[in-house]
């Protein structure tokens, strides 16, 4: 690991200490997603979340800043748990197996493990808060509704509704968690959360 680095001096902020690790971690979060969503439609909604715990584990023993990490996946979980409860307060979106507008545990996972692809594989769009709005407002709307043909969520508005909502969502959610995760391995931020933490 002083190899990868050793040319070019300390590490940069956010960087993981394996140089391949943003391949694995694209293929750990696909895993993540389909043991949260296929978990679900076979009523093993313990799934999901364990091998999302595993995966940031995995995520965090890789990194050089695991509490920056760690704020990230924080942020982005809350900040997922809110959106997805209000689409279902508004009566837009349910998720199994909870009839009521809370986002259920396996669904609440996936946040943070899109939070930390942000400090990846797909960290590019920290720069680029633009294209991560308007991927975002394609790429949510269909994994939904990968969701809804699988049988884990529904659209009680309607799909078109529904998939508009979630568009919406997507489109503010992304580039501010791209932004976040950002933000959170600045030197600045770490000094912020040190003081904050005295």
């Amino acid at each position: 690991m002083v190899k990868i680095f050793a040319a070019a001096g300390p590490p940069p902020l956010g960087a993981p200490r394996w140089r391949h690790f943003p391949l694995v971690e694209a293929a750990l979060f696909q895993a993540g997603w389909f043991a949260c969503v296929l978990g679900a439609a076979h009523q093993l909604f313990w799934l999901g979340p364990v091998v999302a715990g595993a995966v940031l584990l995995i995520h965090l023993a890789c990194m050089h800043q695991p509490r920056s990490e760690l704020r990230v996946a924080g942020f982005a979980l809350m900040t997922g748990v809110l959106a997805d409860s209000l689409l279902g307060q508004l009566g837009l979106l349910r998720c199994a197996p909870f009839a009521d507008a809370v986002s259920p545990p396996w669904m609440a996972v996936l946040w943070p493990l899109f939070g930390i692809s942000l400090r990846t594989y797909i960290r590019w769009l920290q720069r680029r808060l633009v294209l991560a709005a308007l991927l975002g407002a394609i790429a949510g709307p269909l994994s939904y509704w990968a969701g809804v043909r699988i049988g884990v969520l529904q659209l009680p508005a309607g799909t078109l509704t529904g998939l508009a909502a979630i568009s919406v969502e997507w489109l503010i959610a992304t580039p501010l968690l791209a932004w976040f995760a950002g933000w959170a391995g600045r030197p600045d931020a770490a000094a912020t959360a040190e003081v904050s933490r005295a």
